[in-house]
């Protein structure tokens, strides 16, 4: 929706806006819907698969095989350049119709996905937190903020504090940025190439982070996994004899089950408890 309002609002202000403002705005549509999709959409989709199942094969299938990695980035970029298109499209044609060539159209999206890519990494850091973490919604919240503020995406960096100014480097989206306002903007290439490396290695380096924080925590993830899967079995077995009027459960559970919750999983020694 916001998109489209405020591509109504520049239609309101058209004889207050040059070509230039325009072009502005495009790159910047490109940079929200892909921070949007990628750190929003992908982290929410892998920290929400915390059942064992869907958990162990989300886990074998971030990189092994990875087309499956591969399929939720696409899917989330694709929703984010949905969205881009309805911009793209609307300003270019009321504004300028000249600009609207097959061309540009393949630039904008080369970037959009170049970004997406880049992005993905960060999204897919964020979401193996959430499998510890369980609730990312202000992680993601803070993130998209910090990765937008230090972008310049509303402001030049000069404007940061100086010892803030050097975060700017550590973020994909802030080569990103620099990318898209080369292309659509200056239409200037003399950086571009090294501007795109930088931001594919930003975003490759996160990934490495979110695979090396995965290695430390997944026997944990894991075992939390199993012991809802058991928790589940267990008060299925038991509701089902509680509704038999023939038949009796004897109930004889491991002497040394709770002591060994206690030291690897003490999360689930609670619910267990209250259980049986």
């Amino acid at each position: 929706i916001l998109p489209v309002l405020s591509a109504i609002f520049y239609v309101m202000a058209a004889d207050y806006i040059s070509d230039l403002d325009i072009r502005y705005y495009v790159s910047g549509s490109i940079c929200f819907t892909a921070v949007d999709a990628c750190v929003g959409g992908i982290s929410t989709l892998v920290s929400s698969e915390r059942r064992f199942g869907t958990l162990h094969t989300t886990i074998g299938s971030v990189f092994q095989p990875f087309y499956l990695f591969l399929g939720r980035i696409l899917y989330w970029c694709g929703i984010g350049y949905f969205r881009f298109q309805i911009v793209f499209f609307f300003l270019f044609f009321l504004f300028m119709p000249e600009r609207l060539t097959l061309g540009v159209w393949l630039k904008c999206s080369l970037v959009y996905f170049l970004i997406c890519i880049a992005l993905s990494g960060i999204g897919y850091l964020i979401g193996i937190i959430g499998l510890h973490k369980r609730n990312i919604i202000g992680i993601c919240g803070l993130v998209e903020s910090l990765l937008l503020l230090f972008s310049e995406i509303y402001f030049p960096k000069e404007q940061l504090l100086p010892y803030a100014r050097n975060l700017c480097c550590l973020s994909p989206l802030y080569y990103g940025v620099k990318v898209c306002r080369s292309i659509l903007v200056y239409d200037r290439y003399d950086a571009t190439f090294s501007n795109i490396a930088f931001m594919l290695v930003l975003g490759g380096m996160y990934m490495v982070m979110g695979n090396v924080y995965f290695h430390f925590i997944k026997n944990r993830i894991l075992m939390q996994g199993q012991s809802e899967q058991f928790l589940r079995k267990l008060e299925w077995v038991f509701n089902f004899f509680q509704k038999q009027e023939d038949v009796v459960l004897l109930w004889r559970p491991h002497p040394l089950m709770v002591e060994t919750a206690r030291a690897m999983n003490p999360e689930a020694v609670e619910p267990y408890l209250k259980l049986v």
